[in-house]
C-alpha cells in the first residue's frame, strides 16, 4: 500500500508542509498551509505546530522516535477541517524525517484529498442516476445485451423464482465464476441471505423495518455476498422488478457494485472519529482537571490563616475529583507549646455518597499510606483500616491513600475511591498527587507562619499571651470601649508564697502549677477575654464589657478554681495552691493600661498583706501604695 508521500508524488500535486524541530516549534511552512490548520491564526514561525495541528497530540514520543530510529513515517488520514473562507476540506496527514548534514527536523506533508471525496460524492449521485435510468429502461423489457457486458457495475437477472438467467462481466469478474457456472443457479448462490431474496419480492408496502428500502419497484440495499472462493464481500444491490401480466414471467434484476473497500473506510474513519472525540474528551477533562487545579493553588496562596485554607479546600477539592469518594484528614497543630496533648487526626473535608467518617477509631499505626509514607493505589481491605472506617459497606471498586510527608514525616492523608471503578488511571493518579503536594505544603506553611505568629505573642510555657500582645490589644479595646461607652474589667492574680513552693518542690513542679492555674483560666473565660502571664507568677485577666462588680465576681470564680486544683509532681501532693487577687475596671480606675494595672497591682499588695487567699477592689485597699516584700510572696 502506498504511502502517503508515494502518492502525492505520483499525483505530481505541489506539496503544501510544515517543517518543524523536536520541540515542535514551526521553522517553515508552505504558503497554502494555512486553510488545513485549525486555527483562525496564520501559522507562524516558532509557533507550537500542534495549536494548528492538534492531531500530534498524543503521538509526540512516536514523532521524536523518528528522529533517532529511521522510519517510514506516520500516515494519518481522512481529517475533515470546515474553514470559513475555503470551506470544509478534506486532507491526510504524513509525518516524516528529513535528514541533512548537520540536523535532522521533522516535517508535515498534507495531501488534499477535497476534490476526490466531492468527485466520489458526485460519482455515486451519477451512480444512482444511472440505476434510475437502467430501471426505466427495464421497465420497458428493453435488453440491451451490449450494454449489460459493457457495465462496470455486476448486473443479476433472475426469474420469479429466483433462477439467474443474465449475468455481465462484472459480475463474473466480481465474483469470480464463468457465465455457463451461474446460468440456471439460485440467486442465493450470490446472496446467501434468505430473507432479503424474501423482501425483495415483497409486493406490498409492508417492508421489513431492518431494511432501509427505496420505493417498492426500486429497492436499494447493502448486503454480505460470497464469491466463487468463499470469500464475503459487501456488495450495494439496486433491486428491481420488470412485472407484466404472467406472474411466471415477471423478472428481478440486481445491479451490484463491491463497496467492500468503502466500508472497511468507512469503519477506519469512523474508529478514527470515536478515538479522536475520545482523544478531545480526555484534553478537556485535562484541562479543566489543570484549571481547577491552578484555582486552588491560588486560593492556597491567598490564605493567610489555617481556618481560610481549610475552607477553601472544603470548597474547591471535592469538584476536581467528581463521582468519588473521598476526604482528607491532617495531624497539624499551630503552636508547640510544652503541656500541649498529643496530636490528634482532624478531619479537614469529605465528600461522595457513602462516605462516614469515623476518626475515633481510626489508627494512623493501622494504614500503611501513612507509616510508610508510600502512595497506595490499590489498598488491601485486610491491611488497611481507613476505608474500613470511611466506607465500610464499599467492598468494590478503586481506592487511593495519598500520604502528605514534610522532611520524612506523615501530616496528613488525601483519600480517594470510586466505587464503579474497578480501577484508577494514571492522569487520576497523577491528579492526586499533584493536589495532596499543593495542600500539603500550603498547610505547612501556614502552620510554621501561625506557629511563629503564637511564638511572639505567647509564653512558651503556659501558652497564655504574653505583655507584648496584651500591650497591643488592650488599646484597641479600651479605644473601642471609650466609643461604646463600656466598661473592662482586669485582674492580677499571684501564686501565694511561689518561691517557697519552688524551694520545696523545685522548680519543675513549679512550672506544672503555673501551666495547671494557665488552663484553668483559658477554660474560665469567654470568647474576646484576655489572659496572659504578666510576669514570672502573675496572671493578667482582661474582662471585655465587665463592670467592677462582675470582675470582682469573676476573679472570686478563680480564686475557688485554684484552690479546687490538685496537683501532684514525680507521685508526690504538690499540696493546697492559693492566688492572691486584685481588680480594677476602666474607666473609673484608669484611662490607660498602666493606670489600670498600678491600681490592680495595688489592690493585689493589699490582698497579700491582709492574708493572701482574697480579691481586693481598690474602695477595700485600706492605704494606698501599700509596700510588701515581694520574696514573700
Amino acid at each position: 500500500m502506498l504511502s502517503i508521500v508515494e502518492k502525492i508524488i505520483l499525483q505530481k500535486q505541489s506539496i503544501i508542509y510544515v517543517l518543524f524541530d523536536q520541540n515542535f516549534k514551526v521553522i517553515m511552512a508552505s504558503e497554502n498551509v494555512n486553510k488545513f490548520t485549525d486555527s483562525a491564526n496564520l501559522i507562524r514561525v516558532g509557533d507550537d505546530v500542534r495549536d494548528y495541528f492538534p492531531e500530534i497530540f498524543g503521538i509526540e514520543k512516536e514523532c521524536l522516535k523518528m528522529i533517532e530510529t529511521p522510519q517510514n513515517g506516520l500516515d494519518i488520514e481522512g481529517i475533515c477541517r470546515e474553514n470559513k473562507q475555503q470551506g470544509i476540506v478534506y486532507f491526510n496527514l504524513h509525518i516524516g524525517v528529513i535528514v541533512d548534514e548537520s540536523s535532522r527536523e521533522l516535517i508535515l506533508i498534507i495531501q488534499d484529498v477535497t476534490r476526490e471525496f466531492i468527485l466520489k460524492q458526485k460519482y455515486v449521485q451519477s451512480a444512482n442516476d444511472s440505476y434510475l435510468s437502467i430501471d426505466r429502461i427495464v421497465a420497458t423489457n428493453a435488453y440491451i445485451n451490449e450494454l449489460i457486458h459493457s457495465m462496470a457495475d455486476s448486473l443479476f437477472v433472475t426469474d420469479f423464482s429466483g433462477l439467474i438467467k443474465q449475468v455481465n462481466n462484472a459480475a463474473e469478474k466480481l465474483f469470480g465464476y464463468e457465465e455457463k457456472q451461474l446460468m440456471g443457479q439460485p440467486i442465493s448462490l450470490i446472496i446467501p441471505d434468505v430473507k432479503v431474496l424474501e423482501q425483495i419480492r415483497i409486493k406490498s408496502d409492508e417492508l421489513d423495518p431492518n431494511y432501509h428500502w427505496e420505493e417498492r419497484r426500486g429497492k436499494y440495499l447493502e448486503v454480505n455476498c460470497r464469491t466463487k472462493t468463499g470469500k464475503e464481500i459487501v456488495v450495494a444491490f439496486s433491486c428491481s422488478m420488470f412485472s407484466t401480466e404472467i406472474t411466471e414471467l415477471q423478472n428481478y434484476i440486481y445491479i451490484g457494485r463491491d463497496i467492500t473497500d468503502r466500508k472497511r473506510m468507512e469503519a477506519q474513519l469512523q474508529k478514527a472519529n470515536e478515538n479522536l472525540t475520545q482523544s478531545v474528551h480526555k484534553l478537556q477533562n485535562r484541562n479543566q482537571d489543570i484549571t481547577r487545579l491552578s484555582q486552588l493553588s491560588y486560593q492556597l496562596q491567598g490564605c493567610f490563616t489555617l481556618a481560610e485554607a481549610e475552607r477553601a479546600i472544603a470548597e474547591m477539592v471535592p469538584p476536581i475529583f467528581p463521582n468519588s469518594i473521598g476526604g482528607i484528614i491532617t495531624q497539624l497543630s499551630p503552636f508547640d507549646s510544652q503541656f500541649e496533648r498529643q496530636l490528634e487526626l482532624k478531619l479537614l473535608t469529605s465528600w461522595g455518597e457513602g462516605s462516614g467518617w469515623d476518626l475515633k477509631n481510626l489508627s494512623t499505626a493501622d494504614c500503611p499510606a501513612w507509616t510508610s509514607g508510600q502512595r497506595y493505589f490499590i489498598c488491601d481491605l485486610n491491611l488497611c483500616s481507613l476505608r474500613e472506617n470511611i466506607s465500610p459497606e464499599i467492598s468494590k471498586g478503586s481506592c487511593c491513600c495519598i500520604p502528605m510527608v514534610l522532611q520524612g514525616q506523615t501530616i496528613g492523608l488525601l483519600y480517594l475511591s470510586w466505587p464503579e471503578l474497578p480501577e484508577i488511571t494514571q492522569e487520576k493518579q497523577d491528579l492526586a498527587m499533584t493536589v495532596a503536594e499543593h495542600i500539603g505544603l500550603a498547610l505547612v506553611n501556614l502552620t510554621v507562619r501561625e506557629t511563629l505568629k503564637n511564638q511572639s505573642i505567647r509564653d512558651p510555657l503556659t501558652g497564655l499571651f504574653n505583655r507584648r500582645y496584651l500591650q497591643e490589644s488592650v488599646e484597641q479595646e479600651i479605644q473601642r470601649a471609650t466609643e461604646k461607652q463600656q466598661s473592662i474589667g482586669i485582674i492580677i492574680l499571684d501564686v501565694d508564697y511561689f518561691k517557697k513552693f519552688n524551694d520545696t518542690f523545685g522548680h519543675q513542679a513549679g512550672d506544672k502549677v503555673l501551666q495547671a492555674i494557665a488552663q484553668l483560666l483559658m477554660r474560665s473565660i469567654r470568647n474576646g477575654d484576655l489572659a496572659c502571664r504578666y510576669g514570672g507568677e502573675e496572671f493578667l485577666v482582661i474582662l471585655v464589657g465587665a463592670n467592677l462588680a462582675v470582675t470582682q465576681a469573676r476573679a472570686e470564680a478563680f480564686r475557688s478554681g485554684v484552690k479546687l486544683l490538685r496537683l501532684e509532681h514525680q507521685g508526690e501532693s504538690l499540696g493546697s495552691i492559693t492566688c492572691s487577687f486584685g481588680v480594677a475596671c476602666f474607666p473609673e480606675h484608669g484611662q490607660t493600661l498602666g493606670e489600670l494595672v498600678a491600681v490592680a497591682d495595688a489592690a493585689l499588695y493589699e490582698a497579700k498583706k491582709l492574708g493572701r487567699d482574697r480579691v481586693v477592689t481598690p474602695e477595700q485597699m485600706t492605704a494606698k501604695n501599700p509596700e510588701l516584700n515581694h520574696s514573700d510572696r
